[in-house]
């Protein structure tokens, strides 16, 4: 099975000739609710389970910190490599490329780098539907909501500290806690209204930087496009034994010829990809 990376030509060129990929911050991208999808998942539950609105209100505030600190830089990939939604929004109106990874190679190259301190890299599909998200967040909720049932916001305010109130507060500490198992999966989930697009992504999870001593510097860069800098992280394409890329499909304005492609890929070290053009229509 390929995954296909919609962009511009001048993206492919850079790919095929460093060898390499560029995982962006996915909160900086074209969804404003990226990485934030999860409070819509949250609060459903929450309401299935009759919490109040005011309580509601209270677990989004402790939710918001996890989301505030948690960030992911992430390749974006789709199942669908000729879709011309996708080559109006991502491969320069549909004049650039889509390329077809191989998704074998992008799950052994994830399992290559969790061997290297401070890169670990995952293949994750993105979930859309609503029960399928539920499921998916479940674990990560239950814990949460289970100290919330031993009374972690029944907080009270008395000069001297009693034993229910000390135990409170214990499970208001522990509550906090548990909202740290929603980090790994603040980017697995998104609007259903982006559904068309059948998302997968290679995904490093980070934080928000704390200061020069940060670790995740080391491995961080920055791009610049007209209306934002974009921290990101490079990914060798190694040497796994598996073919990168399988397919390269030229979208339906990209007048350059099979063969011219063919040479870009030879001359780089990728053989035996299969180049074609979109069935697309679009002009």
């Amino acid at each position: 099975m390929s995954l296909f990376h919609y962009c511009k030509n001048e993206n492919l060129i850079n790919i095929i000739s460093s060898r390499e990929l560029w995982l962006s911050d996915l909160s900086l991208s074209n969804d404003s609710m990226e990485g934030r999808w999860v409070r819509h998942v949250f609060v459903e539950v929450c309401k299935e389970q009759q919490i109040s609105d005011w309580d509601i209100e209270k677990l989004l505030n402790q939710l918001e910190i996890t989301l505030n600190f948690f960030r992911a830089n992430g390749f974006c990939l789709t199942q669908e490599g000729d879709a011309l939604s996708q080559w109006r929004g991502y491969a320069d109106g549909g004049a650039g490329v889509s390329i077809g990874f191989n998704q074998a190679y992008l799950q052994a190259l994830g399992e290559q780098s969790n061997e290297k301190p401070g890169l670990q890299i995952k293949l994750n599909q993105v979930a859309y539907d609503k029960d399928e998200q539920a499921v998916l967040l479940k674990d990560a909720i239950d814990r949460v909501l289970k100290h919330f049932n031993l009374g972690a916001l029944n907080l009270v305010t008395v000069l001297a500290s009693s034993e229910e109130e000390v135990a409170n507060k214990r499970q208001f500490m522990s509550m906090g806690f548990a909202f740290v198992f929603f980090a790994p999966l603040l980017f697995r989930v998104k609007n259903p209204a982006f559904a068309e697009e059948k998302e997968w992504r290679l995904v490093t999870q980070t934080t928000q930087f704390i200061g020069k001593s940060d670790s995740q510097l080391a491995h961080t860069e920055f791009r610049a496009t007209q209306d934002r800098i974009i921290p990101f992280v490079r990914l060798p394409l190694l040497d796994l034994g598996i073919p990168p890329i399988d397919k390269i499909i030229l979208g339906p304005r990209n007048i350059t010829p099979e063969n011219v492609v063919e040479g870009a890929l030879n001359r780089y070290g990728f053989d035996g990809v299969v180049v074609e053009r979109s069935k697309a229509t679009y002009r």
